[in-house]
């Protein structure tokens, strides 16, 4: 006959942690679950977030200076950009002209990508912007790369230009010389 007063959780007299009773199964099985939602949910608050954010700010900055350095690729032999396609931009951060303009690319916050030309006297810059986790632009979070051309490239590509026609004028008077130089001598030495 089964013995009334005892507990069931108790078995062959043996206990366990000096108790006089041995944990069910079950009990261990739900202690263990319970940990690791706790750990899960630490893991969800704490460090996936910085993760998360880690991740997105690499991939904007890449977004970024990808576009910026293909973007720069296109100017006219003028040293000027040749202008994006893309809507203008129409937010309060920027003076609304046509020189600030959307792009086609979303950052990792999922906001659209916007280029700025600015023209000065002797040089053009662009800068590629995301407005960052906050959505604002012009803030302290923002991701930016900024390109130039203008006189810079320009004179790079007329001293090039300057140099190889000097070299090319070098070459056609000295090759002149020295003909000239070795018909004259053949001529008197005759």
């Amino acid at each position: 006959m089964p013995d009334l007063e005892r507990n069931e959780w108790q078995r062959d007299g043996q206990s366990s942690f000096g108790l006089g009773m041995q944990p069910s199964p079950w009990g261990t099985r739900i202690t263990i679950a319970f940990i690791l939602i706790l750990l899960g949910g630490l893991f969800y608050t704490f460090v996936l977030p910085k993760l998360t954010h880690a991740y997105r700010v690499n991939l904007t900055q890449a977004k970024v200076v990808e576009f910026a350095e293909r973007l720069d690729l296109q100017y006219r032999e003028s040293g000027e950009y040749i202008r994006f396609g893309g809507s203008v931009y129409d937010g309060a951060e920027f003076e609304q002209d046509e020189n600030v303009i959307v792009l086609p690319v979303k950052d990792g916050w999922g906001n659209s990508l916007v280029v700025a030309y600015l023209s000065k006297a002797t040089l053009e810059e662009l800068y590629v912007f995301s407005a960052g986790p906050d959505g604002i632009f012009l803030t302290e979070d923002d991701i930016m790369c900024r390109q130039y051309t203008g006189v810079r490239k320009t004179l790079k590509r007329v001293i090039k230009h300057g140099i190889q026609e000097t070299a090319k004028n070098w070459a056609k008077g000295l090759v002149r010389g020295l003909k000239d130089e070795i018909f004259h001598k053949s001529d008197g030495e005759d």
